[in-house]
């Protein structure tokens, strides 16, 4: 499917991840996560106003009073967006060397969920914790290569996940008041030779967006059928995340990366790290806070 993407912002990205976007202040958030920097982006007056990092910052959420809840290596921070100042949260101590933060997100009771990745992208030194907000926090999954992508479905009663290399999406059965999960099927296998699947946002319809590393693309899928059902091409390679936002929630906002580029043609190099945007005709809502 052919549609009008734009480079919304050049913000040369090494690895930009994570975008979500505040209703509320009406900006878009993303994370660099080797550039160690959270941007803020006004997309009426083009500014970006970066909060830099004091680690390799993978993910984050904001809670109710406004404050940025931000995902390190192996720990949570909370950061003032207006002093840009962080306190410690949590550290998360069963972390091993050599892994790391890689994606989370909130679910609809305010607990945040984080995806590990080994750092080699070989060993299965990855787990899936929840953060519950009395910052209580339980391993979920092992046994992963490279957390990533994460979304529930309206009625809270699904939760899919991916682990990159595996090339799928899984599926569980999502109990919200205990935070369990249970019953993991594969909801969607990608072919070899199409990139892996990394972050993942989820519409009003229920069907999944997914971005494509080393896929230069951004997949709408069925996960009731496994089927794709729309390919949205972008201009660069190494497509990282995705997400709805803008007043009505109808604008897709894309992250990508500049790192791992053997492969891309000389036209991807170009804005490779950028930000990019597009209005598919379908819609999205606003992510969960930390803590409900």
């Amino acid at each position: 499917m052919m549609n009008d993407v734009e480079v919304f912002y050049e913000s040369k990205d090494l690895v930009g991840e994570g975008p979500a976007w505040n209703p509320e202040t009406g900006k878009l958030y993303w994370v660099d996560i080797s550039g160690k920097r959270i941007h803020v982006f006004d997309p009426v007056t083009k500014k970006d106003d970066p909060i830099p990092a004091e680690d390799l910052v993978a993910a984050i959420a904001f809670d109710k009073s406004g404050n940025i809840i931000a995902a390190l290596s192996n720990r949570l921070v909370r950061i003032n967006p207006e002093t840009k100042v962080s306190s410690p949260l949590l550290t998360i101590d069963s972390i091993p060397p050599n892994t790391r933060i890689n994606d989370g997100k909130c679910d609809a009771a305010g607990r945040f969920w984080l995806g590990t990745m080994d750092l080699a992208e070989k060993e299965k030194t990855g787990c899936l914790y929840s953060v519950s907000p009395d910052l209580a926090c339980k391993k979920m999954l092992d046994g992963l290569v490279i957390g990533n992508g994460m979304a529930w479905t309206d009625d809270n009663k699904t939760m899919y996940y991916i682990d990159s290399p595996t090339l799928e999406v899984w599926s569980f059965d999502f109990d919200l008041a205990g935070g369990e999960l249970s019953n993991r099927k594969t909801a969607i296998k990608y072919e070899s030779g199409e990139g892996m699947p990394d972050g993942m946002t989820i519409d009003r319809e229920g069907m999944l967006w997914i971005a494509q590393f080393r896929g230069a693309k951004i997949s709408r899928w069925n996960p009731r059928t496994g089927k794709r059902l729309a390919q949205y091409p972008m201009p660069t390679y190494n497509i990282t995340s995705c997400c709805f936002g803008g007043k009505n929630f109808d604008d897709v906002y894309v992250t990508s990366a500049n790192v791992l580029m053997d492969g891309a043609t000389d036209a991807q190099r170009v804005s490779a790290g950028a930000v990019f945007h597009f209005k598919p005709g379908f819609s999205g809502k606003e992510a969960n806070k930390f803590g409900g």
